[in-house]
Parts: structure tokens; sequence; C-alpha cells
């Protein structure tokens, strides 16, 4: 089981990697991590990169199942210590979880009509 970060490592973290510009879709490099490692230490904090980044993923991913909820959900709306600060650091992050949305199915409007049956052998004017 991974150990749990302190809190205000968490705080220090979030601040490096929005400065990092990480939180809004430059992820995912071991350079990067590498990085945002490497600041954390000089802040008395020691992480590997691997320990970052696994962080990174669990923060953006807890952000994200809060924030699907409450777009969901207008009652029981979810808190979390972290949200103001990942949201606040990331106005045109690109963290969404879900698909994005299809498009609407068109309306049939009662103008349309319906194909008429077509009987062999019969006239039709």
């Amino acid at each position: 089981m991974a150990e749990s970060w302190p809190v205000d490592e968490v705080q220090t973290f979030l601040l490096l990697v929005a400065e990092e510009r990480t939180l809004d879709g430059v992820t995912g490099t071991e350079k990067v991590f590498q990085e945002v490692a490497q600041l954390l230490a000089a802040h008395g904090y020691h992480q590997t990169y691997k320990q970052c980044r696994d962080k990174l993923k669990k923060l953006k991913s807890d952000y994200r199942t809060i924030k699907d909820h409450n777009g969901r959900s207008g009652a029981n709306r979810r808190t979390w210590k972290w949200f103001d600060q990942i949201d606040a650091s990331t106005p045109q992050m690109v963290i969404a979880a879900s698909p994005p949305a299809r498009p609407p199915t068109p309306a049939t409007s009662s103008t349309s009509r319906t194909p008429e049956r077509v009987v062999p052998g019969m006239k039709y004017d």
C-alpha cells in the first residue's frame, strides 16, 4: 500500500505541478515528472518521479470523479480538500474523464411523412 503524502507536501506538489503546466494536459513524460520530483526535493520532500506521476494521476482521477458527480447532481454535492486548488489551477484543463457528449438525436417533426407502403399491382395517382 502506498504511503499517504502529508497535506503540506501535497500542497507544495500541486503548486509545482501547476507551475510546470502538468495539470493542463502536458503530462505523461518521465522528464516532466523527474523535474517535478527535483523541485519537490528542493522543498524538502523526497518522492520519485513515479510516485509524483502516480500521485498526480490519483489526484486528477479524484477531481474528475467529484466534478462529474457534481455536474450530474444538484443535491448531495461532494467536496474534497484539493478540489478548489486543482479547479482554480486548471481553468482550461483538459481533464474530462468522460468522452465528449454525443450530439442530440434529431427530433422527428410532426410534419414529417411516413413513407407509404407500396403494394404490387396497385395503381397510384
